[in-house]
């Protein structure tokens, strides 16, 4: 059941003169909610019905309210007024499940992706600060998590500047990558710069590179939208 969403609650009414199921009595009982160990209160539903009284045989439901279900543990119990007729919660205790998932994503009805091994999607996770960022592909996960960048290449790139569309983690910082490599790890070129490093002279905190190669010059190849790269 969720919580603080309308529902309903379940009651078994028993015959203890013969022990058997009750039938026939959903005009005589009356059903109960105690919301986290609160008071016992009779829900607004007076009006049991009998889910079947061939295949369900005494087994009544009530309607309720999103109110009523506004607690994390709800405890039903119920009586009726037919002598020799005790009734109980079926089941006695519900523990409610937020409408937003037992993970609580921020915006409801989203959910985590799961794998066919039981493992979360990474593709789903998102790099950054408080969670915000660009979706981020397994690999790139494991590269970040290991204090390695990588990005993907915009557009307007050359051989001396690299224009950024994503980078994970996001950089924030202007120059905060000076001194260090970029490596090309797939590129969509003919003449791909797969494996092809530079040394990052500068970048801007909206993520364009500049850069020179290991031996001091131009890079050879302009990059182009789509190259992947790492910056380690």
């Amino acid at each position: 059941m969720f919580k603080n969403v309308a529902g309903k609650f379940y009651v078994l009414a028993v015959d203890v003169s013969t022990n058997l199921p009750k039938s026939g009595d959903a005009a005589n009982i009356t059903a109960y909610v105690m919301k986290d160990d609160g008071a016992v209160t009779a829900l607004a539903d007076t009006s049991a019905t009998e889910v079947d009284a061939t295949k369900a045989k005494g087994l009544y439901a009530f309607d309720g309210t999103q109110a009523e279900t506004n607690a994390d543990c709800l405890r039903i119990s119920g009586k009726s007024s037919t002598a020799n007729v005790v009734v109980i919660g079926y089941p006695p205790t519900i523990y409610t499940r937020p409408t937003t998932g037992w993970l609580a994503p921020a915006t409801a009805g989203r959910t985590l992706v799961v794998d066919a091994d039981g493992l979360a999607d990474a593709n789903m996770v998102k790099i950054g600060a408080s969670g915000a960022g660009v979706a981020a592909a397994a690999s790139r996960l494991a590269l970040s998590a290991q204090g390695i960048v990588s990005g993907v290449v915009g557009s307007s790139s050359s051989t001396t500047s690299i224009v950024t569309s994503s980078l994970d983690p996001a950089a924030a910082v202007t120059n905060q990558f000076v001194g260090k490599t970029v490596y090309f790890l797939y590129a969509t070129t003919t003449a791909n710069l797969r494996g092809q490093s530079a040394i990052i002279t500068g970048n801007t905190s909206g993520g364009v590179l500049t850069v020179t190669s290991l031996n001091g010059g131009a890079m050879t190849t302009a990059p182009v939208s789509g190259d992947t790269f790492v910056i380690v």
